[in-house]
C-alpha cells in the first residue's frame, strides 16, 4: 500500500525499492512468527535469531522507507541512514546462515 500512496511522488527505482522494503519486512515478519516455535529452537537460539531479524528488519526495510519517503516529500536531514541499509541487510542475512548452521548441527 505504501508504493501505491508514494507512486506519483517516487521515479520508478525508488518504487521498486519501497517495495523490495515491504517484501523483505513481509518475510522475515512471518519468519519471526513462525520459524522460532515451529523448529523447536533453545530459548537462547531464538532469542538471537529473532533479535537479529527484528534489528535486520529496523536497518533494512524501515531505513529504506525513510529515505525514499524524503526523496518523495523533499525532506533532509534523514541521509544519515543511507549507511545503515547494508548493516540491517547483512544481519539479516547473517541471522539465516546461523539458522541453517543450527538445523545442520541437528543432523
Amino acid at each position: 500500500m505504501s508504493s501505491h500512496l508514494l507512486y506519483p511522488f517516487l521515479e520508478d527505482p525508488d518504487i521498486r525499492a519501497v517495495q523490495t522494503a515491504i517484501f523483505f519486512a513481509l518475510i522475515h515478519g512471518i519468519a519471526l512468527l513462525v520459524l522460532p516455535s515451529t523448529l523447536a529452537l533453545n530459548a537462547n537460539q531464538a532469542k538471537i535469531i529473532s533479535l537479529s531479524w527484528i534489528l535486520g528488519i529496523l536497518g533494512f526495510s524501515v531505513s529504506i522507507f525513510l529515505l525514499k519517503l524524503c526523496v518523495a516529500r523533499s525532506w533532509e536531514g534523514l541521509e544519515f541512514l543511507s549507511p545503515i541499509t547494508p548493516f540491517g541487510g547483512g544481519l539479516l542475512i547473517v541471522s539465516w546462515l546461523y539458522l541453517f548452521f543450527i538445523l545442520l548441527k541437528r543432523k
